[in-house]
């Protein structure tokens, strides 16, 4: 096994993959809620929030985010809570009938290391067009929650959603997609930077090393898009051995 970090003896590291396989589903949803308030938000309309808007996601954003308090001078903004943001979303969708699931970096999360992130990619099983009402704005398929400053992507992926209704894993009580599928669709992302993405591969690493033991190591192999590429991402999370 390779660690995540040339300082990190292996020992250490397997010490600290234990802890964070103890973690229950509320633990980690706690801890990426902390990663997110870490970035340092500003509580109110100013010269520093343009410029943190703009850092985080665009100028395309802080121009909208300024429209939106211009027209809606009341909102208050509040501490980047995820778990907030996740109950509201899951209402609105329950509202609507549509099945759902938490997908992307937020799942890779879940399933692997703890780490910063300010997306959050949910699949769903309708083509509409989501209207949110007051206090989101959309810009293409990204719908932005202004009082947490929270972009969420909703892409229409059914095979998806299907795949985390049958799997049974729920953060916020909103179905995960599967780490399979997860690390199927991060592989592919992986790939096509010609596998040179350090992050990801951090990020595809923690996955594997924390569901070790617990993956369909057939199935990955099956749909990993590169058998030798999967096979060494294999071999250095320790799940297989020369």
């Amino acid at each position: 096994m390779t660690p995540q970090s040339i300082d990190t003896h292996l020992d250490a590291e397997r010490v600290q993959l234990a802890i964070i396989r103890s973690f229950s589903p509320e633990k980690k949803l706690q801890l990426m809620s902390q990663q997110l308030m870490l970035l340092g938000l500003p509580l109110r309309p100013s010269d520093q929030l343009d410029t943190y808007i703009t850092l985080l996601y665009g100028n395309t954003y802080s121009k909208q985010l300024r429209r939106y308090l211009a027209k809606y001078p009341e909102t208050r903004l509040e501490a980047r809570d995820l778990a907030r943001t996740l109950a509201q979303l899951k209402q609105l969708f329950e509202q609507r009938h549509i099945r759902f699931a938490i997908a992307g970096r937020a799942a890779c999360i879940f399933y692997g290391l703890p780490s910063s992130f300010n997306d959050l990619e949910i699949v769903c099983d309708s083509q509409k067009v989501f209207r949110f009402g007051t206090g989101w704005f959309r810009h293409q398929s990204w719908y932005f929650d202004v009082a947490r400053l929270f972009r969420v992507q909703i892409n229409f992926d059914p095979a998806s959603v299907q795949d985390a209704y049958e799997g049974h894993r729920t953060l916020a009580g909103i179905p995960v997609v599967s780490p399979e599928r997860i690390i199927q669709h991060m592989m592919q992302a992986y790939l096509r930077t010609d596998a040179r993405d350090d992050s990801m591969l951090h990020d595809l690493l923690g996955m594997l090393k924390v569901q070790s033991g617990h993956l369909n190591v057939a199935l990955l192999r099956e749909t990993a898009g590169d058998l030798m590429q999967i096979e060494q991402l294999l071999l250095k999370a320790g799940i297989l051995h020369e």
